[in-house]
């Protein structure tokens, strides 16, 4: 088998953190993942990936397992932060999100994406958030040249999610979806293998009416309190990130700002956009007051 990228193997580890979002698992669980974690040369592999989850607030690490089978061992989890389902976003207020970044600022938001191995995930964690915010579905083409990165990158980083090599525990077989209800259709040119565009969509990726919402509000990852938001059980919920971080938090609160302030805003997006702004101001102190008391969590991983 060929060895994995780096891509895959972090939505690996957070495909298999999300099975027991609370729960740590043993850095000698995810060492069993995959060949490349396994060994004097695996270790440093594996902390090097645990390294980047954590830098980016994905996962907490250092944590001590105490499972009976597993004394004191160091454990790994999802960062999960809980959102109040009193701010979560409505489907009207996606909706006049969605129209909004359409008409001031296409394309997916990148705010999040920064140097390192870990910075294909950070491009394809943006355009699955950028479709479960009610797009649906995208261009390969398209999203390249608004994100500034080359389309065959940007494809390899989507594929990661959509079927992944590294084996998972929970069915024992490889090439399974690394984040369920993402997918690619691509257009390879058949003699020369050479990519010459691709489409990706995320099932039911479409914007719910408020009525549909309502009528089937689904837990996020981590919580049983229902959500009527769009993105609540897919999408990156899926990844134990359903809440926003405090960087996509600043990103649409600007871009809220700016369209309540732009004259060509629909009017009748204006009562939804300052619902919108209200939650997410709220949403950005939590996070804010929150950082101050735990801090930056810097705990390295066992080797």
């Amino acid at each position: 088998m060929p060895r994995t990228s780096p891509t895959q193997r972090m939505a690996a580890v957070l495909r298999q953190l999300a099975r027991r979002p609370s729960t740590a698992f043993s850095t000698d669980d995810l060492r069993a993942l995959c060949a490349e974690y396994r060994g004097t040369s695996g270790n440093r592999t594996l902390r090097r990936d645990l390294r980047q989850l954590r830098e980016r607030g994905f996962i907490e690490t250092g944590l001590t397992e105490r499972r009976h089978d597993l004394p004191n061992r160091m454990g790994v989890r999802l960062n999960l932060t809980i959102k109040g389902p009193h701010l979560h976003l409505s489907p009207e207020e996606h909706a006049a999100l969605a129209r909004a970044r359409e008409r001031l600022r296409p394309g997916p938001a990148t705010v999040e994406v920064r140097a390192g191995s870990a910075r294909p995930l950070d491009l394809a964690l943006a355009v699955v958030r950028h479709l479960e915010e009610g797009v649906g579905e995208a261009d390969g083409h398209e999203l390249a040249v608004s994100m500034g990165v080359p389309m065959p990158t940007l494809h390899e980083a989507l594929a990661a999610l959509v079927a992944n090599p590294v084996v998972d525990p929970a069915v024992q077989m490889a090439d399974r979806p690394a984040l369920e209800g993402l997918d690619l259709d691509s257009d390879v040119d058949d003699e020369t293998g050479t990519l010459l565009g691709f489409t990706v969509w995320l099932e039911d990726g479409k914007l719910a009416t408020l009525s549909e919402a309502t009528s089937r509000p689904v837990p996020t990852l981590g919580s049983r309190e229902p959500s009527v938001s769009p993105a609540a059980g897919r999408g990156l919920d899926r990844f134990g990130r359903f809440a926003y971080t405090g960087a996509e938090t600043q990103e649409r609160l600007d871009l809220t700002r700016t369209a309540l302030t732009d004259p060509a805003t629909d009017p009748g997006d204006r009562a939804a956009l300052q619902s919108a702004e209200r939650k997410l101001e709220e949403w950005h102190d939590t996070l804010h007051h929150s950082h101050e008391l735990t801090g930056d969590p810097g705990t390295d991983v066992a080797p």
